[in-house]
């Protein structure tokens, strides 16, 4: 065997050895006992091979690694669909993020949507609601962007100039 697929077959049962690991370390504590010891007795055997530099004992040991690690791991029903799904919701979701909080294509047709625009939306309660309490307060500015802030005078009139409506 040329220099290249010994390389090749090194690579091949260090990788089977990282997945074996791998395997051990996520799905250690569900495994039989006895499955464990044979992955860990394969490992050895794997690494031993590879120490001895025999070429057929490290292709036949690593065929016999992967193979148990492979019937240790249970097999995904659809992987490629639950991925796609997946990736499409995610996009959907930052998207719409996206859309929600930076980005709104519109067009106003009349000035009198223009106030409201520009952020002039307040309006005049006499007590604050249920949402306004305290608890609520994060949780409203994050699904509807509103904040409820309470303007106390010492004298009676009318408040003029600008008001900070942030949180």
């Amino acid at each position: 065997m040329n220099f290249l697929k010994r390389r090749q077959l090194r690579k091949q049962a260090h990788e089977v050895i990282r997945q074996a690991r791998h395997v051990r370390n996520m799905r250690g504590d569900l495994l039989k006992p006895g499955d464990l010891d044979a992955l860990v007795a394969g490992e050895g055997k794997v690494t031993a091979a590879l120490k001895a530099k025999d070429v057929a004992c490290i292709e036949k040991e690593g065929e016999a690694l992967h193979g148990l690690a492979v019937s240790l791991i249970p097999r995904r029903v659809s992987p490629g669909l639950r991925e796609n799904v997946e990736i499409v919701a995610v996009a959907i979701a930052v998207a719409m993020g996206f859309r929600a909080y930076f980005l709104q294509p519109f067009k106003i047709p009349t000035g009198s949507m223009q106030p409201t625009l520009y952020g002039i939306h307040t309006e005049a309660r006499s007590e604050p609601g249920f949402t306004d309490k305290a608890l609520f307060r994060p949780i409203k500015w994050l699904l509807f962007g509103s904040w409820y802030r309470e303007i106390k005078t010492e004298l009676p009139g009318v408040l003029s100039g600008p008001v900070n409506p942030g949180p």
